[in-house]
């Protein structure tokens, strides 16, 4: 069990995954009022949840971070992840997917956050890429993020057959990019439901 409040994690690098935090193998972890800031890493820069890990961000910040392949703020796999009063923004990946977040069979929901700036370079998803699973989002901002190829805010796409479900209620998406197609959202082997967007 991990609890860490008001905290700066900044300019701190790995290799391969969490230049900022890495969880694995069943752990938990409640973070208020954390910056993860300047990260670097091959995998989820800022902040990498694996393993069936749980997590809790609250009024949190992940910018600015940089990875080479996925997930430039973070990067979550087999996981649950709450995020609430969250920004991601001003991330980057490199090469391939999810410029903000990278989102593969997780089960991950964001209250009242703002996803912005942030940006892939390779593939899809410069805000978010989700990769099956389920994702909620509630009352939350998606802009200003962009991708050279699909999805500029969210990109959301089936893993081995299996869909994404995503979800999102009041959210605003606005002046997101893509090279290719849907610069706000791409969904393809996706249940997608919008309210009150």
């Amino acid at each position: 069990n991990v609890t860490a409040s008001d905290c700066n994690v900044k300019l701190n690098d790995a290799y391969w995954y969490g230049g900022g935090l890495y969880m694995t193998n069943g752990s938990t972890g409640a973070f208020t009022n954390c910056d993860f800031n300047s990260n670097t890493a091959t995998f989820g820069a800022g902040v990498t949840v694996l393993g069936t890990s749980t997590a809790n961000f609250t009024d949190c910040g992940i910018s600015y971070s940089t990875a080479d392949e996925n997930g430039g703020g973070a990067y979550i796999e087999s996981a649950q992840v709450d995020f609430i009063g969250c920004t991601i923004s001003n991330n980057y990946v490199n090469f391939y997917y999810g410029g903000g977040l990278y989102m593969e069979r997780s089960d991950v929901t964001f209250t009242t956050c703002t996803i912005s700036g942030n940006t892939s370079a390779g593939y899809e998803g410069g805000g978010c890429a989700i990769y099956a699973g389920t994702t909620v989002f509630d009352d939350c901002i998606i802009s200003g993020n962009s991708t050279s190829d699909d999805g500029g805010g969210i990109y959301a796409d089936a893993y081995s057959s299996i869909p994404s479900t995503v979800t999102l209620t009041g959210c605003a998406i606005s002046s997101n990019s893509a090279s290719y197609a849907g610069g706000g959202i791409e969904a393809s082997d996706t249940h997608l439901t919008m309210i009150d967007c």
